[in-house]
């Protein structure tokens, strides 16, 4: 099925900018429909986000 030729495919380098463009728009989806603004949110929770965003553009 999909779900388990994505996990198939991760472990294949050649795979990982399809990957990681996949989770950034996931990712940006997710704070999107959970209204999740990081300029007004709890410090702690800022500071996950920005790692978190950090991690998906390589840096």
């Amino acid at each position: 099925d999909a779900l388990r030729l994505k996990y198939f495919k991760a472990d294949d380098p050649a795979y990982y900018p399809v990957l990681l463009s996949e989770l950034k728009v996931n990712f940006a989806q997710w704070k999107s429909e959970r209204k999740i603004d990081p300029s007004n949110c709890p410090e702690q929770l800022r500071q996950i986000l920005f790692e978190i965003d950090e991690v998906l553009e390589g840096n």
